[in-house]
């Protein structure tokens, strides 16, 4: 009988909102291992108390092959609240620029967003 395969390991970016501060994440860049799992946490506590789309894009290209969509993963949630977004094992080597962006649910118009890296190594 084969052994079971241990679960990847999973990897966090912490992405925060400030008034003063608008949207970070850290780390910048993050560094993972082929095959970690990523995902991303808001913390959206600071963001006004409505209904909003968390997106996490790659534009150009994405490290990641499991998901239907492997260039955007989003969840929707209510601000002044966490939220996390999964996006799976990280499969493909590379330097990623990719964009984390928050619209406002109602309108679809974009409330805060910023573009850090995402680096993939073997």
């Amino acid at each position: 009988m084969p052994m079971p395969q241990p679960e990847p390991k999973l990897e966090t970016v912490h992405v925060e909102y400030g008034p003063s501060t608008g949207l970070r994440a850290a780390p910048d860049p993050a560094q993972v291992k082929r095959g970690t799992r990523v995902q991303w946490v808001f913390d959206l506590r600071q963001a006004p108390p409505e209904e909003l789309d968390v997106r996490v894009v790659f534009r150009e290209a994405s490290p990641f092959f499991d998901r239907r969509d492997g260039r955007q993963f989003r969840t929707r949630v209510r601000g002044g609240t966490l939220a996390a977004v999964e996006a799976g094992p990280a499969e493909v080597p590379g330097d990623y620029k990719y964009d984390l962006v928050i619209d406002r649910a109602d309108s679809g118009r974009t409330f805060i967003e910023v573009d850090p890296h995402l680096i993939v190594f073997d």
